[in-house]
This record gives structure tokens, C-alpha cells and sequence, in this order.
């Protein structure tokens, strides 16, 4: 889980959207992109994926669906800085529920 954490600080400044989110700034260089899915989190915790605007509840069958026979399950969380670091945990929690 440490390893997602450190994945989305580090990428998360690359992925560029349309969606407002304000997100903390790193000190640190940003890695090479990968391929895979961007989720982004607003303030008012609604997840965007791709096109679509989904709350908590549907984002672990949304990723089962997105990955189903896949081998290579890459996510990018994009989340507001004014989020609750427990919220975001939270959404990683669901994340590795659905085997990403």
C-alpha cells in the first residue's frame, strides 16, 4: 500500500485533466509515465474515471469492470489537496479490493 502512496506522489503531478482539483505540489522529481487508469478525486469526493463520475461505492465494480482480463492493472490517483489523507486511504483500500 506504501508503494501505491508513493506512486500517486510521484505521478501525480504528470497527469494533466479538465477536472478542478487543486493537488500538492512534490519536491521531487516526477517518473516516466506508464500506461494504465487515472482516477481523479475532487474536494467534494466525487471520483472521475475517464468519463464518468461515480461516488465510493461504485469505484470497486468500476475497476473490476475497466480490468476485467487484464494482467497489467496500473492506477493513477489524482486526489485534491484539501482532501482527508484517511479519505484517500480509504480509496486505496477499494482499490486493492477490486485486485488492482
Amino acid at each position: 500500500m506504501l508503494v501505491l502512496l508513493i506512486i500517486f506522489m510521484v505521478t501525480a503531478p504528470m497527469m494533466h485533466s479538465g477536472i478542478g482539483i487543486n493537488l500538492p505540489q512534490a519536491e521531487t522529481q516526477s517518473a516516466p509515465a506508464e500506461e494504465g487508469l487515472a482516477i481523479s478525486i475532487t474536494a467534494d469526493r466525487y471520483i472521475h474515471i475517464k468519463d464518468q463520475v461515480i461516488n465510493q461505492f461504485l469505484l470497486e465494480q468500476k475497476l473490476k469492470e475497466y480490468f476485467y482480463g487484464q494482467t497489467k492493472k496500473t492506477v493513477y490517483i489524482r486526489a485534491d489537496e484539501s482532501l482527508p489523507y484517511g479519505y484517500v486511504i480509504h480509496i486505496l483500500d477499494i482499490i486493492k479490493k477490486a485486485g488492482v
